[in-house]
């Protein structure tokens, strides 16, 4: 079409919005008179990103480096360095990448100076990179004392980005001064890069340990290193033995886990069952969410508990509640296939493979359906669903 003449249909349509709905109706990639006419009254990211693609598939050089230009600065301003940084990356052209950083850089935040030193290092710009990464350790620096009052895990990100430069001692300072949940990273660090501390974060994290959610593991794994174990079993199972839970499961596999590691099976399984019993007394509470993901997905964590301490058949009872919720209330079935799965993997119970054979008529899949019908014993049912897939395709070939 001569531009002359789509500019006289454009013309004939009464505002900006009804062009621009006509021209994505008749966009395809390539169209450079479409496109750069989309791109003039709307900046749609969708379509740029297209238009760069196609350049650069094509050989376009000119119009790939005005466009992926022009894709930078609309991410920058629009806060979306995350994506910007891999598109870059994957584009693999390095004055494109120069011009991203350099745009990045210049906001001084330390998203886009986190993903500018990521793409410099990426084009083997080691230098840059690493003047980048002391920018943003700066900034996370000021940032962690401007908020006196904010939460410990402020100095989480400066820790990170202090691993990123090899200050692995700073690194460790910051991750204890976050608080206990962190000490499993600066043993890590020590670990891995300053072996001379590592029983000094050992004696912290043993003499610090306080009864709290998550932290059960790192109390172990620092009693192990100072050969502190038999004083970590009797304070785990004191622990166990005052436990009163008013929280999800979830928060009590750090506990579980260790009791389990110590030996202190009887105290594990005391640990589950009051567990258990407080979600059982929740569920009579609250008996009209039982159909909810939500509470299955509690559920689940309790089945883990159990698995933690080896006993399946609650398990088995848990997966199969889960399952059975999602067929009968329209879940989508990502929320409980894995259930599935992980069911037949622990249990090898037929009852698993009974709740795939539901899902496969659910999702009409008449022909697998056949198969594990066929698998089970059932071969009247698998006759039906066979005729069932035979009728199926004999109406696709037709249409």
């Amino acid at each position: 079409m001569a531009q002359q003449d789509l500019d006289n249909l454009l013309g004939s349509l009464h505002s900006d919005k009804n062009r621009l709905a006509f021209l994505n109706r008749v966009y395809t990639p390539g169209n450079v008179d479409i496109a750069d006419r989309i791109l003039d009254l709307n900046p749609d990211a969708s379509i740029l990103e297209k238009e760069v693609g196609y350049a650069r598939e094509h050989g376009d050089a000119n119009r790939f480096t005005t466009l992926a230009r022009r894709f930078i600065d609309h991410y920058v301003e629009n806060n979306q360095d995350i994506l910007l940084r891999d598109r870059v990356i994957g584009w693999g052209d390095p004055d494109i990448a120069d011009y991203a950083v350099t745009k990045l850089e210049e906001t001084g935040r330390e998203g886009p100076l986190e993903y500018a030193g990521e793409i410099a290092q990426s084009f083997g710009q080691a230098d840059r990179g690493r003047e980048l990464l002391e920018r943003l350790l700066a900034v996370q620096m000021e940032e962690k004392d401007d908020y006196a009052f904010s939460p410990a895990r402020i100095c989480v990100k400066p820790a990170s980005t202090c691993v990123k430069l090899g200050r692995f001692d700073e690194a460790i300072d910051l991750f204890m001064q976050s608080g206990y949940h962190w000490f499993d990273r600066a043993l890590t660090v020590a670990r891995e890069h300053v072996p001379g501390r590592v029983n000094e974060i050992a004696q912290r994290g043993f003499d610090e340990y306080a009864p709290a959610f998550h932290t059960q593991e790192t109390f172990v794994e620092c009693a192990e290193i100072l050969g502190k174990t038999d004083e970590a079993k009797k304070t785990l199972a004191r622990e166990a033995k005052k436990l009163k839970p008013g929280s999800p499961p979830r928060y009590y596999q750090g506990l579980v886990s260790s009791l389990v590691k110590l030996g202190l099976g009887d105290e594990a399984r005391t640990v589950v069952e009051k567990v258990s019993a407080y979600q059982f007394q929740r569920a009579r509470e609250r008996e009209e969410d039982s159909v909810h993901v939500s509470f299955h997905d509690e559920q689940k964590e309790l089945a883990r508990l159990y698995e933690a301490i080896g006993e399946q058949a609650p398990v088995k009872g848990i997966l199969l509640a889960r399952i059975d919720a999602g067929l009968n209330g329209g879940w989508h079935p990502s929320h409980y296939t894995k259930d599935i799965e992980k069911g037949l993997e622990l249990t090898g119970d037929p009852a698993f493979l009974e709740r795939r054979l539901l899902l496969l008529e659910k999702e009409q899949k008449y022909d697998e359906a056949s198969q594990l019908a066929g698998q089970l014993g059932n071969s009247e049912l698998a006759e039906s669903y066979r005729t069932m897939h035979q009728m199926v395709a004999e109406v696709s070939t037709t249409e």
